[in-house]
């Protein structure tokens, strides 16, 4: 495992814009919107980073992709999952990360709440209460959390 650095791609999560023109209307997601913004994001001990999950330093990887433990370098996190930043104050948010995961409905809200309180407007595909885990993209519409 590579871990991957600032020069490589690795952001810090930069508070939101608290942006006043917020809206009601699901943010649209791309047919293919794995192909380009997906992020993975983690919250570490000290911080919150992200980085695009396709982009020059995960190709050249085995997997051809950057993974959670690139972000942590294989450290330990408190969480992990997966982002679309819709615009400036827009976030889609899951909590799939199988090194990170999110482990309950509890644990899930207080993501979503931690994002939507440094000034974004959340939405998530949220928990799968029968699963027993976070729901990945692509399953069903994101909702929006307060």
């Amino acid at each position: 495992m590579v871990p991957m650095t600032r020069e490589d791609g690795l952001a810090d999560l930069a508070d939101g814009a608290n942006d006043p023109e917020v809206t009601e209307t699901i943010p649209k997601l791309d047919e293919d919107w794995q192909s380009g913004d997906l992020h993975l994001w983690v919250v570490r001990t000290d911080d919150v980073v992200h980085a695009p999950e396709n982009c020059r330093f995960g190709s050249q990887r085995v997997a051809g992709q950057v993974k959670h433990t690139n972000l942590t370098g294989g450290a330990a996190a408190y969480a992990g999952g997966e982002a679309v930043f819709t615009r400036a104050s827009q976030i889609v948010v899951n909590g799939s990360s199988e090194r990170y995961r999110i482990r309950s409905k509890e644990a899930m809200l207080a993501i979503e709440t931690a994002f939507a309180k440094s000034g974004y407007d959340v939405w998530s595909t949220g928990w799968d209460a029968d699963a027993g885990r976070p729901v990945p993209f692509g399953t069903v519409p994101p909702s929006r959390k307060a």
